[in-house]
């Protein structure tokens, strides 16, 4: 995933609700749209990422996820959206 593809993440108004926070993704490209969503797994204090891509009649076409973890140089791009969805989930965010 690139880093010019996930970020900048529009926060504005975002509400944790039922166990995840969903982000629309900011994508260049207008035959595509996507959405990650954030989950944390508090017994296991495990973050998790699931990215969904949709069709242009807004029919989802196929997801992902991958598990957040605290990784070495070689995995940037993971190491920073950990720590943005660590940050994310430390802050005071709207209960929905």
């Amino acid at each position: 995933m690139e880093e010019a593809f996930v970020f900048p993440l529009d926060l504005n108004g975002k509400v944790f609700a039922r166990g995840y926070i969903e982000i629309p993704l900011i994508n260049d490209k207008a035959t595509m749209k996507s959405t990650l969503l954030l989950s944390l797994n508090t017994a296991i204090d495990n973050l998790t990422a699931l990215t969904i891509v949709y069709e242009n009649n807004g029919e989802p076409m196929f997801s992902y996820n991958w598990p957040l973890v605290k990784s070495g140089k070689g995995k940037v791009k993971n190491f920073l959206l950990y720590s943005f969805a660590n940050k994310l989930y430390n802050k005071s965010i709207k209960q929905g």
